[in-house]
């Protein structure tokens, strides 16, 4: 089924195929992260250009983010967040499209509905792990700069309990490979800057290696 949805014209309604499927929410969530999986194969490879396959995608994500079927503040279900990670390409088991630079521009265009996604879904550090990981394939580099407000914005909020997943380990390749790319952005806005280095002081007072070592690089290499 989810290769015939970019195959339908818009009179054909290929919303009809998708929504009752992500209206099943979390109750039937292998169905749901089942659906995505074929999407991210079977749809991606049936889609005629990247900017139609994103555009059914940003359909999916739009109504997804005003359905209280996956609002974390009225569906408390562990099982959100899986579904979460599916909807919004994290699984890269199953999505290569990050892996595509062919991806890059239609990623780019649709930068406010994952900044829409992260306000909505990233109270959820597991949602955000998944994010760390897809957010530095080539596709996602209009993505990298933006997102280090959006990520500022709540993981500095995170309990204790929620560092698990690997998720300071993700962050910390994620600020060093902003630093490696970004640079001179982020020194060149300050809104940027400051979120950059507020991740970064929040990853080092957990006492990593990894995460001394980077604050290290980047005390070096803006004093350079």
């Amino acid at each position: 089924m989810a290769a015939a949805i970019p195959c339908l014209t818009a009179s054909e309604n290929p919303r009809s195929l998708w929504q009752p499927i992500l209206d099943l929410g979390s109750g039937a969530h292998n169905w749901v992260e089942r659906f995505f999986w074929f999407w991210f194969t079977d749809g991606l490879r049936a889609a005629q250009s990247p900017e139609q396959f994103t555009q059914l995608w940003t359909d999916m994500i739009q109504y997804a983010l005003a359905s209280l079927a996956w609002d974390p503040s009225t569906n408390h279900s562990y099982d959100l967040a899986n579904m979460v990670c599916e909807l919004l390409g994290f699984d890269l088991r199953m999505n290569k499209l990050g892996q595509d630079p062919a991806y890059a521009s239609a990623l780019a265009s649709i930068k406010d509905v994952f900044a829409a996604a992260g306000q909505r879904w990233f109270g959820n550090p597991r949602v955000v792990n998944g994010f760390l990981n897809f957010v530095t394939e080539p596709a996602a580099s209009a993505l990298l700069l933006p997102s280090i407000k959006w990520l500022a914005a709540v993981v500095l909020a995170y309990e204790p309990h929620d560092w698990k997943y690997g998720l300071e380990e993700n962050l910390i390749a994620f600020l060093h490979t902003c630093w490696e790319r970004e640079r001179q952005r982020i020194s060149a806005d300050p809104a940027t800057q400051t979120a950059f280095l507020a991740l970064l002081a929040c990853v080092v007072s957990r006492g990593g290696h990894a995460a001394i070592a980077l604050r290290d690089r980047v005390v070096n290499s803006a004093a350079a």
